[in-house]
């Protein structure tokens, strides 16, 4: 039976060998996540609102007007009047 024992510069070896493997790990997620974003499968928020039925029955017309109504249009329309009213304040 062998039995190992380390030198302090092996045990530092180690851990740095452990850092790199965390940072490639890290490295790899990332691109994973760069790769989902440019094909369009990325992580989105969710908002969960409560707003009068006469504005939800309004604003669905109009996004039916000037979308067309497809799926995911009503997303696309939300995220685009949040970006309006972040960037002009409106």
């Amino acid at each position: 039976m062998r039995i190992l024992s380390y030198t302090r510069s092996e045990k530092y070896d180690y851990d740095v060998e452990k850092k790199h493997l965390a940072i490639r790990l890290l490295e790899i997620h990332l691109a994973r996540a760069n790769r989902a974003t440019q094909y369009g499968d990325f992580r989105m928020g969710r908002l969960c609102i409560d707003i009068s039925d006469d504005l939800e029955r309004k604003f669905r017309i109009k996004v039916i007007e000037r979308l067309g109504g497809k799926k995911g249009d009503l997303s696309r329309a939300v995220e685009e009047a949040i970006r309006k009213w972040i960037v002009n304040g409106d």
